[in-house]
C-alpha cells in the first residue's frame, strides 16, 4: 500500500491524526505519496519523542494555512 492509498482511507474513515501525520511527512519532509506506507512506522521509530511537538507545530500551520492541500488534490 502507498502513502497516497493510506491518505486517501485515512480521509475516508476521518482519521484526523494519521491524515494530519502524512500530510506533514509530505509537506515539512518531503516524503513522496507514491512510497511504501511501510515508511510511515520508519518515521514514528526516527522521531520517537519529538513527533507529538513536530505535529502540534504542523497542525498550527495549518490552521492558519486553511483547508490541507492534500485534500484538495484528491477530488
Amino acid at each position: 500500500m502507498t502513502i497516497e492509498e493510506m491518505y486517501r482511507e485515512a480521509v475516508i474513515r476521518k482519521f484526523e491524526s494519521l491524515i494530519l501525520l502524512i500530510e506533514w511527512l509530505v509537506y515539512e519532509k518531503g516524503v513522496s505519496m507514491e512510497r511504501d506506507s511501510k515508511n510511515i512506522s520508519f518515521v514514528c521509530e526516527k522521531y520517537g519523542a519529538t513527533l507529538h511537538t513536530e505535529l502540534a507545530h504542523y497542525k498550527e500551520k495549518q490552521k492558519r494555512r486553511g483547508k490541507s492541500s492534500l485534500e484538495q488534490y484528491l477530488k
